[in-house]
C-alpha cells in the first residue's frame, strides 16, 4: 500500500515550484460530468440498476407487483439472467453454474419452461402422480417422488410470496374445468444456502426438504394458490409435490418480494489511462436509501447498513480475460475472443469428453494483468494495484443485511499521474551475502527470524524522454527497522548524506521510513541507482520490504518500485525474505538497553530500557514486571496486547506507588501469552544511585 506523503516541520524540504507537468488527474465512472458511464465501461453487472438515480449505480430493487420469475430478455427473470434448464449446465453453452438461474424437476418434461415464461395461457400437461404404479404415458403418469421442482434464483433474493396456478380458462382432457387441476398436496420450501445436492450433478431420491419449511398441506382446495410470509432473503425455492397421489396442472409459477439482494456486483472492462501511470487515491461517493412507503421515493437512510466493496487490478493490456479453446491433444489452448465464439459447443450427450476446438473455459488474465487487491471497504484509500501499467479494472460488490437498506453508489474516481520513472525495479539483500559476478538465479534474502541483520534496499531506474525523476523514497519495513546510511552509483557506490530522513532517528514508525536525497536527485540526466542501508528483524516467515519513489517537487503521485534485477552483483532479485528457521518460541530478543539504571536525575541511565521480540502471532498478551530478589512484586511496566514486532519498555526505578526503590538487585519478567504457549524471560537489573 502507498501512503501519500505529507511534509512536516521535521522533514527540512525546500521544495521547488510545481512543474506544470506531472500533475494528478482525476478519472471519473459514473457522476453528472464522469470521463465513463457505468454502462460505457460494464463486463458484468449482475442486479444492477444505472437508470433509477442519472449517473448513480444501485441494486436493482424489486417492488412488491414484479414477478421475480419472469423479466426482461429470452426465458429471463426479473434481473434479465436467462434461466438454465437442468440441474448441470455448462458454462459454454453460455449458462455457469453460480452465476446464471437455474431450474429443474425430476419428471424430465420438455414442457418445463412454461410455468415461468408469464404467460397463464401455457401450461404443462395434466399429469397423475402415482405412488408405485407403472409409467405408461409419458408426460401424463409419473411416480411421486420423481415430481419436485426445484428453483435456484442463484442471488440471495428478498421473497416474501409465492403463488402458483393452472390455467384459469378452458377443460382438461378429462372434461374438468382446468382451473381445478391444482395440486391438492404440497410442501413449499426456501433455503439460502448452497449445499451440494443443490449444486451442478444430481441429487439421490428421496430428495430433500429446504431448510425453511414456508407451508405444507394434504387438502389445498384452491385454484390459485397464494402463500405470503415474512420478508426474507432465499437463493432456493422448491415445491415438492410427493406428499399424495394427486392430478395437476400448472401455468405460472411465480414470486415476488420487495427490497435488493443482499450481494451483487459489477465488473468493469479495462479502462484505458491513455499511458502507463501512477496511481493514487481512490474516492468515491455511497449511501444507503431506504423507500419511504408514504413517499414512495428512496430516501437517505443514515442507520443503513448496505456498504460497499472495491477491488482493483491493473493491466498492460485492454483483454482482462482469457478465453480457451481445447487442442488437438485435449488441452487448453489461449485464443482470442473472437475465437472462442467461433469455436464448437461442447455436445451436452458427451459432456464429460472435450473434442477438438470446442469451447473451454474463461479465466482472469494473470499474465498481463496483477491479481485482484484486497478490499477497499472505505473511500479516499490510496490505489493498491501495481503502477507503471495503462489499464485499470474494478469490482464493485454491494452487500446489505438489510434487504430493504439500499447502497447507491454515486460516483468513483481514480486518481493518476505520469511516471517519474519509465521503470522502476528493486531488490532487498543481506549485507552480508557475497557479491556475484553474474546472477543466473534469483535466490531470495534468508536470514533467522527474530535476529538483527544488515540489509540493502537497491533500486534502479530508467527514464523515458519525459520522465521526471525522484529525490525521496519511502519504505514500509518491519517495525523498529532503522536506517543506517545512503549510498549511490554503478560499480562503484558512494556514500552520499541525505538531506533529511523521518523520523528523525532513523527507526521506522508504523513501519514506515522516509530518505529524502533532493541534492542528489535521479533523473534522465542522473541516472544512478540507489542502496538504502538498513538494520531489522524478521517477525514472520516471509516479509515484504515495499518501496515507491518521490518527486517531492511537484504534485505527482509516488511510484511503487516493483521487485527486479536492480543490481547485477545482488542475486535477490526481489523485495521479499524469508526467515531460515522456525523457531518454537514467541519470545526472542530479550535485552537490556543499558547495564544499569542510575535514577538520580542526571539524565544519564535515568530510565533502563527492556528490548525484546514477539514472533509469529498477530496477538498476545504482554506483561512486564519488576521485582526484587526476594520474588515480592514491585511494579507493573505493561500489559497489553502485542503482536509479531520488536517491543522497547522503560522503568524507572518506581514502585506502583510511585516510590524510588531503594539501591540493590532487581528483577525483570518478560511474559508472552497465547492460546498455545507461555513464554517467560527474566532479567536481572543493578538499581544504583
Amino acid at each position: 500500500m502507498r501512503t501519500r506523503m505529507v511534509l512536516t516541520a521535521t522533514i527540512l524540504i525546500v521544495a521547488a515550484a510545481v512543474a506544470a507537468y506531472g500533475q494528478p488527474r482525476v478519472v471519473q465512472i459514473g457522476g453528472a460530468a464522469g470521463d465513463f458511464s457505468w454502462s460505457e465501461v460494464r463486463q458484468e453487472a449482475v442486479a444492477l440498476d444505472d437508470t433509477t438515480a442519472p449517473g448513480a449505480l444501485q441494486p436493482r430493487e424489486l417492488r412488491p407487483w414484479e414477478n421475480i420469475m419472469v423479466g426482461p430478455g429470452v426465458f429471463a427473470n426479473i434481473f434479465g439472467l436467462s434461466w438454465a434448464e437442468g440441474q448441470t449446465t455448462g458454462k459454454a453453452f453460455g449458462f455457469q453454474a453460480g452465476v446464471d438461474p437455474r431450474f429443474w424437476h425430476g419428471g424430465y418434461s420438455r414442457e418445463e419452461a412454461v410455468i415461468i415464461d408469464g404467460d397463464p395461457e401455457t401450461a404443462i400437461s395434466l399429469r397423475q402422480l402415482v405412488g408405485d404404479g407403472p409409467i405408461s404415458t409419458f408426460n401424463q403418469i409419473l411416480r411421486l417422488q420423481e415430481e419436485i421442482w426445484t428453483f435456484d434464483l442463484v442471488l440471495e433474493t428478498p421473497v416474501n410470496r409465492i403463488l402458483f396456478f393452472p390455467r384459469q380458462s378452458g377443460v382438461d382432457k378429462r372434461g374438468i374445468p382446468n382451473k381445478q387441476g391444482s395440486p391438492q398436496a404440497y410442501r413449499l420450501s426456501i433455503q439460502n444456502e448452497a449445499e451440494e445436492f443443490l449444486l451442478e450433478g444430481s441429487e439421490p431420491i428421496p430428495k430433500k426438504t429446504l431448510a425453511t419449511v414456508i407451508e405444507e398441506t394434504k387438502s389445498n382446495a384452491k385454484s390459485q394458490v397464494d402463500v405470503s410470509f415474512p420478508l426474507q432473503p432465499a437463493r432456493f425455492i422448491r415445491l415438492d409435490l410427493s406428499l399424495a397421489d394427486q392430478f395437476y396442472s400448472m401455468a405460472e409459477f411465480q414470486a415476488y418480494g420487495e427490497g435488493v439482494p443482499t450481494n451483487v456486483h459489477y465488473v468493469s472492462t479495462a479502462i484505458p489511462l491513455d499511458e502507463p501511470v501512477n496511481l493514487g487515491e481512490i474516492t468515491y461517493s455511497f449511501r444507503s436509501l431506504r423507500r419511504d412507503r408514504e413517499a414512495d421515493a428512496l430516501v437517505e437512510d443514515p442507520e443503513g447498513v448496505a456498504r460497499l466493496l472495491l477491488e482493483t487490478r491493473s493491466g498492460t493490456d485492454d483483454t482482462p480475460l482469457s478465453h480457451y479453446i481445447v487442442d488437438d491433444f485435449g488441452r487448453d489452448k489461449e485464443v482470442t475472443e473472437s475465437e472462442w465464439r467461433r469455436a464448437a459447443l461442447p455436445r451436452r450427450e458427451s459432456l464429460s469428453v472435450r473434442y477438438p476446438n470446442q469451447r473451454s473455459v474463461i479465466l482472469d488474465d494473470e499474465t498481463n494483468w496483477s491479481p485482484w487487491s484486497s478490499p477497499y471497504r472505505s473511500p479516499n484509500q490510496l490505489n493498491r494495484s501495481p503502477d507503471g501499467r495503462q489499464y485499470l479494472q474494478f469490482r464493485a460488490t454491494f452487500l446489505t443485511d438489510d434487504v430493504l437498506s439500499i447502497g447507491r453508489l454515486d460516483s468513483l474516481q481514480f486518481e493518476v499521474s505520469p511516471l517519474l520513472a519509465s521503470s522502476l525495479v528493486g531488490e532487498v539483500s543481506l549485507a552480508d551475502a557475497a557479491p556475484t559476478a553474474t546472477t543466473t538465479e534469483a535466490q531470495p534474502a534468508e536470514f533467522p527470524i527474530g535476529e538483527r541483520r544488515q540489509l540493502y534496499f537497491d533500486i534502479a531506474a530508467d527514464f523515458a524522454s519525459d520522465s521526471q525523476g525522484f529525490d525521496a523514497v519511502r519504505l514500509t519495513v518491519p517495525f523498529g527497522t532503522r536506517f543506517e546510511g545512503l549510498r549511490m552509483g554503478d560499480a562503484d557506490l558512494v556514500s552520499v548524506v541525505p538531506d533529511s530522513v523521518w523520523p528523525g532517528d532513523g527507526i521506522a514508525i508504523d513501519g514506515e521510513l522516509f530518505v529524502f536525497f533532493t541534492s542528489n536527485r535521479v533523473s534522465r540526466s542522473n541516472d544512478i541507482p540507489v542502496r538504502i542501508d538498513l538494520e531489522t528483524s524478521l517477525f514472520t516467515s516471509s516479509t515484504i520490504f515495499a518501496g515507491e519513489v518521490i518527486d517531492s517537487a511537484s504534485d505527482n503521485l509516488p511510484q511503487s518500485v516493483n521487485g527486479g534485477n536492480a543490481r547485477d552483483d545482488v542475486p535477490t532479485n526481489s523485495l521479499q525474505v524469508f526467515s531460515r528457521d522456525a523457531r518454537t518460541t514467541v519470545l526472542d530478543g530479550v535485552r537490556l538497553m543499558q547495564s544499569v539504571l542510575t535514577p538520580n536525575g542526571d539524565r544519564v541511565n535515568d530510565e533502563i530500557r527492556v528490548e525484546f521480540s514477539v514472533l509469529f502471532v498477530n496477538q498476545a498478551d504482554v506483561t512486564v514486571k519488576i521485582y526484587d530478589v526476594a520474588g515480592r512484586y514491585i511494579a507493573l511496566l505493561a500489559a497489553e496486547n502485542r503482536g509479531r514486532s520488536t517491543q522497547q519498555v522503560s522503568w524507572d526505578g518506581l514502585d506502583d506507588n510511585r516510590t524510588l526503590v531503594p539501591p540493590g538487585l532487581y528483577l525483570l519478567l518478560v511474559e508472552v501469552n497465547t492460546q498455545r504457549e507461555t513464554a517467560q524471560r527474566l532479567l536481572t537489573v543493578p538499581v544504583v544511585y
